[in-house]
């Protein structure tokens, strides 16, 4: 049982005592939940259904029309391809590399301190900061260019191609987060 020791509650005697003990302790939690998360989701699903004009608040209802019209733009079915293939190369790299890194720092090895202070920068720096310095890194004549160049092959247009940019992005994410994974 939780201690709070500015609150006194009585040992539960029965198992009635236990249940109602665990009700007012889930209360706050389930109230919180149903208020900022399930009210405003079902009010978002109620305005799809509706014609809403912003400025004078008036809604007509329309069914599914916005679905229809959404599921039908070439574009958003192409957007969902697209996320779609990130989150599946996203995942699979964050769990395989987050996997291989938990293995290797499993065993203690010379410098194990400074091994997992160095895995876990990702994930504590901001994703502003990092998404800066992996723009540097993917520009032209960033670091990753410079290295393919040393070895002697062409520079890449990692963000300005539509065929790399995808992966290129993938990467990122998946080097930010994989060492989450590791834990």
């Amino acid at each position: 049982m939780l201690f709070l020791p500015w609150v006194r509650l009585p040992a539960p005697t029965g198992q009635r005592e236990a249940y109602w003990v665990a009700f007012w302790l889930l209360l706050p939690a389930t109230v919180g939940l149903i208020v900022f998360t399930f009210a405003p989701l079902g009010y978002a699903l109620w305005i799809s259904l509706h014609d809403y004009q912003l400025l004078s608040g008036q809604l007509t209802w329309i069914g599914a029309a916005n679905y229809v019209r959404l599921l039908s733009d070439l574009s958003v079915l192409k957007a969902l391809v697209v996320s779609g293939l990130y989150t599946l190369i996203s995942v699979a790299a964050q769990v395989i590399l987050g996997l291989a890194l938990a293995l290797l720092v499993k065993d203690r090895v010379r410098g194990l301190g400074f091994f997992r202070t160095a895995y876990f920068l990702p994930v504590v720096a901001s994703c502003v900061v990092m998404a800066t310095i992996w723009k540097f890194l993917y520009a032209e004549s960033g670091l990753f260019n410079a290295m393919l160049l040393t070895v002697g092959l062409p520079g890449q247009p990692f963000l300005k191609s539509a065929d790399q940019a995808l992966l290129s992005i993938a990467t990122l994410g998946a080097w930010k987060f994989a060492l989450l994974n590791k834990l």
